[in-house]
């Protein structure tokens, strides 16, 4: 979860009370003491028998509440999917959009990497008119797309409880244009720790979060 709000796409910052965005500003600092290993204590796991996996959401980490109006921002959190007879691990970024105004069919996503700048397609999963308030409908979209493991292990070793560090990534369209936003670097790193705990107990190796336990 991150904390970006860009101003053409969700609610206006301009709409929020005195009150709403101090509320906002404590949740952040809240989110941002937390420790990877208390985001991997706060993820779910589920297991789905038919497809022989198992799904690990860092999606309750953390929820911003924009006050009784009930206004919600973006949400973006790390999704881990995990073969349970190989021990395959898919890293990736799930993202619920919130925006006013016309559809933008966030159909791509970049990210920057040792290596430079790189950018994938994301995969729509689905898409709603939302809440309605006195300014408009919001449209709502939800995409996923995967990153490296490699990206999230550089991403997760830089991670310290209680540091405003964040993996950025902007989602948009060619011509309808988009958002940046991103995830704290403790959530990515939250995310290998619960990934490393569910190989262990099938039996595999888990992915290397060494680097990531001082920030615990």
């Amino acid at each position: 979860m991150f904390f970006i709000v860009p101003q053409r796409l969700l609610w206006s910052n301009r709409h929020l009370t005195a009150g709403a965005s101090e509320n906002l500003w404590q949740q952040k600092r809240a989110a941002i003491a937390v420790t990877p290993h208390a985001i991997a204590d706060m993820a779910t796991v589920t297991s789905d028998p038919s497809a022989n996996t198992i799904e690990i959401s860092t999606e309750p980490f953390y929820k911003r509440d924009f006050g009784p109006l009930g206004l919600t921002s973006n949400d973006e959190y790390v999704r881990v999917l995990i073969d349970k007879k190989t021990g395959a691990a898919v890293f990736q970024i799930y993202l619920k959009a919130q925006y006013l105004g016309g559809w933008r069919f966030l159909n791509r996503a970049s990210y920057d990497t040792a290596d430079g700048r790189e950018r994938t397609r994301t995969q729509l999963l689905s898409k709603r008119v939302a809440q309605c308030s006195p300014y408009g409908c919001a449209k709502q979209e939800e995409v996923v797309f995967d990153i490296p493991e490699a990206v999230v292990r550089a991403a997760a070793a830089e991670a310290r409880a209680g540091v405003d560090a964040a993996w950025t990534f902007r989602a948009y369209n060619l011509s309808r244009g988009g958002l940046t936003t991103g995830v704290l670097k403790t959530e990515l790193a939250g995310a290998l720790i619960a990934a490393e705990r569910e190989l262990v107990r099938l039996g595999q190796s888990g992915p290397d979060v060494s680097d990531t336990r001082t920030a615990s």
